[in-house]
């Protein structure tokens, strides 16, 4: 049987633009799909998308109001602006961890398992 390099360049050409196609599907529902990160007992939440950006920070009025009543008490502003940076920190690194396993797993099904950060694809979230 004879080698046909036309042939194979259209299969490998063909397979290229299914990849592409499920790619931007992933990429797609990775906008599309959010998940929560909180702090301090749901009193700082943090909305993220699949492709970790940052969609929403909410902060209830009770942490508002337990800073307040600190500052009653000690007068220290900074102490309770460093609690609070502190809490949205924390919920902000836990979006960030789901979202990035969210990525992983989606990226992973569309390439069948295959590692494919190492061949500089575009497009590939997170890689």
């Amino acid at each position: 049987m004879k080698f046909d390099m036309k042939k194979m360049m259209a299969e490998v050409s063909r397979v290229q633009a299914q990849m592409q196609e499920k790619i931007a599907e992933a990429e797609a529902k990775l906008r599309e799909t959010t998940v929560v990160g909180s702090a301090g007992g749901g009193i700082v939440e943090v909305e993220m998308n699949g492709q970790r950006e940052l969609i929403r920070v909410a902060i209830k009025p009770e942490a508002l109001a337990s800073l307040t009543a600190e500052l009653g008490e000690e007068g220290n502003i900074q102490e309770a602006a460093e609690e609070l940076s502190d809490l949205v920190f924390a919920a902000v690194n836990s979006a960030l961890a789901q979202a990035t396993k969210l990525n992983e797993e989606l990226m992973s099904e569309v390439s069948g398992g295959m590692n494919l950060a190492g061949l500089g694809l575009p497009n590939l979230p997170g890689l």
